[in-house]
């Protein structure tokens, strides 16, 4: 073998995003994965031997060789000499040893030299003439020749001097340095004293005093073979523009990991260029699991990005903040949850967090210590483990088809009911780690899990869908969580909302999903702030979760329905609002009644008599009748609350039940004329409230609070 190309990372995930972007940044300069001539090699801790995110350098043509460490602490800095040890790169004609933080922009190989090491003199004094004089004179070396730093021509550095970021060694050399350089760098790290806070330079120096002692030849790199970009934009201004080999980028990276711009535009435009050739030919991108660890590890403020904080994490939370109220107190799974910026507000008591990164789950379990967190991926979730699977910004992360695809498949067998999802729409402006395969809405419309799909909201160029799961096996008159939640979003009591919602499917296995129910029982159980003790009478109640409600609350609770269709607990799972149903089978609390208003034994007095959507029903008549027969019931002060259904856009009272006209010759009645029924009674209306096109209705809506 004739070239090894070489580094060592550590434990930290910064070190494996850095070992990716130096493998494809080699393929991409044109070094192919299985050119026989060129080994490219990873030196990982012998602890990380197995770790599967090693798989995606081992894609790039990477050979992984385990380590044991050099030393600790800092002196970490000098495990790059542990390379010396490897039968590969000791086989080699020649050796380039590297930092992992390096971005090549050209075949760095032609400038290997046969005859002479050849490495990038330091770009500034480091460690100072103070430090290095005295170390130099220490180990017998008083006048060693010296040389201008790359960058500071004003300052004298030792010639031998050189950054650690790329050494290009011919084999006589990698020999003769294998036993000297590490001798000299353990002396480097004896020197605590001397050095202070220079002694992580102890590798560098090391090799100085290495090349004095050996006297290897020597001919240094220009600056453009390893090009520092860390540096501010004042210490580039002498620079004339030169083509570059290799950035040198450290910590000076931007939000997704990749090197940052230096504000110099003649290299930033070879960076770009780079850059770009980079995600064209290796689209599959950085591992996932890898990308995230390394951010929460190393940018925690920044976490799940600019996605999750600011304006825009508001934004997410108020749009979220329906469906997730409405699953409260069920079940619901995260799948790439993260650090929770964003979740964490919420009143979940049965949650489940899955992500990829330990750090990410880390910064999550600190914000909720209450919920249940797991690492792991999409397919490691259990089917069916929760009534809602949530999966936000995940999707747009997906670098293959398969991976978009699986990751879908994996969110929609996680869920019972329910999947709450954001995705690309359209392809995005901006480039990195996002991807676009397909619109997401129609990835969910085609996918045979899911039987409706509405987009409910979204941000910046995402879009967010709740798709329900098909109702095999659920009452088919339910209402559909997308209904559920544009409900909550404008009701004035939410929390009452869920509350009953979770009461009727507790026990009778549906809520209507009539949409206007979502207003009407919340505003008759917000008239009763206290119902604890309060005699309450439902007329016309059919199956309905307000009693059972009302008497959870602690109230007396009474109902009348004279349906003729007897609805018998348990509930199957076709039940809907209509027919008789003796409560007192389920909450023996309550007493029943089949029959009339009119009819109804002696029971009584009540203090609060309320009907939803039930005398519009019936024949004006009767519809007096039974007012009249309520008012009787009533204590004096007692209120009556009535819901009533309108024509839409009319004042004319809903003449329909059960599909039939229940006054065909003769007027049913309207607004004023309903008013005047009560005040005929002695009823004085103190509220009146008219909803009018109600998203989801067939029909307007009229409340009334009446006293007595």
């Amino acid at each position: 073998m004739k070239t090894a190309i070489s580094c060592v990372i550590d434990r930290h995930p910064r070190f494996l995003t850095q070992a990716w972007l130096l493998l494809a940044s080699l393929r991409s300069a044109g070094i192919a994965g299985d050119d026989p001539g060129t080994a490219l090699v990873v030196h990982v801790p012998r602890d990380m031997a197995n770790d599967a995110r090693l798989d995606r350098l081992r894609g790039l043509g990477a050979v992984i060789e385990p380590y044991d460490a050099f030393a600790e602490g800092p002196g970490a800095y000098c495990n790059k000499l542990v390379q010396f040890r490897t039968g590969l790169l000791q086989q080699a004609e020649r050796v380039l040893l590297l930092d992992a933080d390096l971005l090549f922009l050209r075949d760095p190989r032609p400038l290997f030299d046969d005859r002479a090491v050849r490495a990038k003199i330091v770009d500034s004094a480091q460690p100072p003439a103070e430090k290095w004089r005295p170390l130099f004179a220490q180990a017998g070396f008083p006048d060693p020749a010296t040389a201008p730093a790359t960058l500071r021509p004003d300052l004298q550095v030792p010639a031998r001097n050189c950054n650690g970021g790329a050494y290009f060694l011919p084999r006589a050399a990698f020999a003769a340095l294998a036993e000297a350089w590490p001798r000299w760098s353990r002396h480097c790290l004896a020197q605590q004293a001397l050095l202070g806070d220079h002694l992580h330079h102890a590798d560098q120096l090391g090799f100085a005093l290495a090349m004095q002692e050996l006297d290897l030849p020597f001919l240094p790199l220009d600056v453009g073979a390893n090009f520092p970009t860390h540096f501010r934009a004042h210490i580039y201004q002498g620079l004339a523009p030169q083509e570059i080999t290799a950035m040198h980028y450290h910590r000076h990276v931007d939000a997704h990991g990749m090197p940052a711009p230096t504000g110099i535009a003649w290299v930033d435009r070879q960076m770009m260029q780079a850059m770009n050739r980079i995600r064209r030919q290796h689209s599959i991108g950085l591992d996932n699991a890898v990308f995230w660890e390394t951010r929460y590890a190393t940018d925690p403020e920044l976490g799940s990005g600019l996605g999750s904080r600011g304006e825009v994490m508001l934004d997410k939370r108020r749009q979220l903040a329906p469906v997730l109220t409405a699953h409260a107190d069920r079940p619901v799974v995260d799948i790439g949850c993260g650090d929770l910026e964003v979740m964490h507000v919420f009143g979940l008591r049965d949650y489940r967090g899955f992500d990829l990164s330990a750090s990410g789950l880390d910064l999550a379990r600190a914000k909720r210590p209450d919920w249940s967190f797991t690492q792991g991926a999409s397919g490691d979730v259990p089917a069916g483990s929760a009534d809602l699977a949530i999966c936000l910004d995940v999707a747009i992360h997906q670098s293959t088809p398969e991976a978009y695809r699986k990751l879908v498949d994996d969110v929609v067998a996680a869920s019972r009911d329910a999947v709450l999802i954001s995705g690309y729409e359209t392809a995005p402006q901006g480039r990195g780690i996002v991807f676009f395969r397909e619109p997401l809405s129609q990835t969910l419309a085609e996918h045979p899990g899911i039987a409706h799909v509405t987009r409910i909201g979204g941000w910046r160029d995402v879009a967010l869908f709740l798709a329900e799961r098909g109702r095999e096996g659920r009452n088919p008159h339910d209402i559909r969580a997308a209904e559920l939640a544009g409900a909550l979003a404008t009701s004035p009591h939410p929390q009452l909302l869920v509350d009953i919602v979770a009461m009727g499917r507790r026990h009778l296995g549906f809520f209507p999903k009539t949409i206007i129910r979502c207003i009407e029982y919340p505003w008759i159980a917000a008239r009763m702030p206290r119902p604890e003790g309060l005699r309450v009478l439902d007329m016309g109640a059919g199956v309905a979760p307000l009693p059972l409600w009302l008497a959870q609350q602690g109230a007396r609770v009474t109902t009348v329905d004279g349906h003729s269709l007897i609805r018998t607990p348990p509930a199957p799972a076709n039940w809907n609002e209509w027919g008789y149903l003796d409560y007192g089978l389920i909450d023996d609390r309550i007493r029943s009644h089949n029959c009339l208003m009119q009819d109804l034994p002696d029971a009584g007095p009540f203090d609060l008599i309320y009907s939803v959507s039930v005398i519009e029903h019936i024949p004006a008549e009767a519809r007096r009748a039974a007012l009249a027969a309520m008012r009787d019931r009533l204590v004096p002060g007692g209120r009556l609350l009535l819901t009533l259904d309108l024509i839409p856009g009319t004042d004319r009272l809903w003449d329909l039940s059960e599909g039939k006209r229940v006054d065909e010759d003769r007027p049913h009645g309207t607004i004023a004329e309903f008013r005047a029924e009560l005040e005929a009674l002695g009823l004085t209306v103190t509220e009146q409230v008219l909803f009018r096109a109600i998203a989801g209705s067939r029909t307007d809506l009229l409340m009334v609070d009446a006293r007595l």
